[in-house]
């Protein structure tokens, strides 16, 4: 069968970059091994999205398109899957992701033109599907998928998650590899790869997309895929994009001597994201000595109450050792921080922007929360418990840059947009933090950066549920 798959841009921008989509890239893999015909639409890089889109698919005449679709993006999905159905009536699509594994029945009932939805993971169980779809037979046993029967949403129990041994490698042919930014630098080129999915960790205002079990691939595997895909696309660099790269410690250090063995330092650096929970002094050592350079650790708050009420399960002295260990061993840091979680309020946010400059990083994030459905920060704030109101269900607008989709009950969502704003300025407004971030951009993306920052500050936000507006606007907020 002819398969187009497509992961939208957000709010349909143009940009001249594009990032990794390594679900794609795999789901490609397992399609192509399966001999069907595979083309990916990147959206990212069009400069209008549906109209290039439907060119695509006039051109291809698939049979089937795939969309993925974290929540930010599945309502512009939704339309673009609906434009096609216009043109094209014939084609089957499908949507998988984030969003519709947290709201199946939901996201087919708000988008009539998606006539499939996968829960969880879909490079096993959308070859069934199209074996289906070609025999003519029933749905009933397709493992994880949402489907319309009768009228009516039917949702297939799910399906066991994916042996990570039995994936092809990444389809990267199919992507525009020489488009993927690096990280934490002007230039050279990244090779995006996992070594496992899935995290055991139940922090409240997480999706956990690839589920709660982790499974990792052999450490040898991992090794052939970084130099074979390193060499193939010319890259220097790698970025592991395992949610928790040192979830299990014995095999973080045996994954590093190896690397070391193979000769990686000297050829090539990565980076990987971890917690400051699953880290040793000794690790992050080998994990220099192997090659790695930046580590993206998430501390999301400066206050342990809060981390408590989010089942972060970490301490901020963690984040203080963490970091200083980092920073003696030679390894780069960048922290992430969520303003606006459960349990915050207006001196505990001002307590985190206070911890981050404390820890003083080498780079850092500061988003607003996010209380994205299937989570137990999303239920929070439907109840309007934990000190949240819910201002909006604008899945559009559900991203962890823009403006808060919920607001403190005692801090509006217009204070804390404030409150961000500021903390970057004071943050990177020194001498070194700002040179950091010069290294890390080259100056068209700087500019895209800062154009994008005035955007956000001359922007105007969503609606409360009481028709107020709550604007992206600068406004400065007193730091005690």
């Amino acid at each position: 069968m002819k398969i187009l798959l497509l992961e939208p841009a957000e709010g349909l921008r143009y940009s001249n970059f594009a990032i990794p989509q390594l679900g794609l890239a795999y789901l490609a893999a397992r399609l192509l091994e399966a001999r069907h015909e595979v083309r990916v639409f990147h959206a990212a890089l069009a400069r209008d999205p549906r109209k290039e889109l439907l060119a695509e698919v006039d051109a291809f005449q698939p049979e089937v398109v795939g969309f993925s679709a974290p929540t930010s993006k599945v309502m512009t999905a939704g339309d673009l899957a609906a434009d096609i159905k216009q043109t094209a009536p014939h084609v089957k699509t499908i949507v998988g992701g984030w969003h519709v594994t947290a709201l199946p029945r939901e996201t087919l009932a708000s988008f009539p033109a998606f006539d499939f939805g996968f829960v969880g993971e879909a490079e096993d169980y959308i070859l069934t599907l199209l074996g289906a779809l070609q025999n003519g037979d029933g749905l009933e046993d397709v493992p994880g998928l949402v489907w319309r029967r009768d009228g009516e949403i039917a949702a297939n129990p799910p399906g066991k998650p994916t042996d990570l041994q039995t994936l092809p490698r990444p389809a990267w042919h199919l992507f525009p590899m020489d488009r993927f930014a690096p990280m934490y630098r002007a230039h050279g080129r990244d090779y995006p790869m996992m070594s496992g999915r899935g995290c055991p960790f139940r922090c409240s205002f997480c999706q956990r997309v690839t589920g709660a079990v982790v499974r990792t691939r052999d450490i040898n595997d991992v090794v052939d895929e970084l130099f074979a895909g390193t060499e193939r696309w010319q890259a220097d660099g790698v970025q592991f994009l395992d949610e928790t790269f040192t979830v299990n410690a014995h095999r973080t250090n045996a994954l590093c001597e190896l690397l070391i063995e193979r000769g990686v330092p000297g050829r090539l650096i990565w980076n990987c994201t971890s917690r400051v929970d699953t880290i040793s002094r000794e690790m992050l050592a080998v994990m220099k000595r192997a090659g790695c350079r930046v580590i993206l650790l998430g501390m999301e708050s400066g206050n342990q109450h809060v981390l408590e009420g989010v089942c972060k399960n970490t301490t901020l002295q963690q984040g203080l050792s963490a970091v200083r260990w980092c920073r003696e061993i030679g390894l780069l840091t960048d922290v992430s921080f969520v303003l606006g979680l459960p349990r915050d309020n207006r001196h505990t946010v001002r307590e985190t922007v206070a911890f981050s400059r404390r820890l003083d990083p080498d780079f850092v994030s500061y988003f607003s929360f996010v209380p994205f459905p299937g989570t137990e920060g999303g239920r929070l704030a439907e109840e309007g418990r934990e000190n949240l109101r819910l201002l909006h269900r604008d899945w559009s607008r559900y991203q962890p840059q823009l403006s808060p989709t919920c607001e403190l009950l005692d801090f509006s969502a217009r204070r804390l947009v404030a409150l961000r704003y500021r903390a970057y300025l004071r943050f990177y407004l020194r001498p070194r933090k700002f040179f950091n971030l010069l290294a890390m951009f080259r100056p068209r993306s700087m500019l895209r950066v800062f154009a994008r920052l005035v955007g956000d500050l001359a922007g105007r936000g969503p609606r409360s549920e009481r028709g107020k507006r709550y604007p992206n606007k600068f406004h400065f907020v007193r730091l005690r």
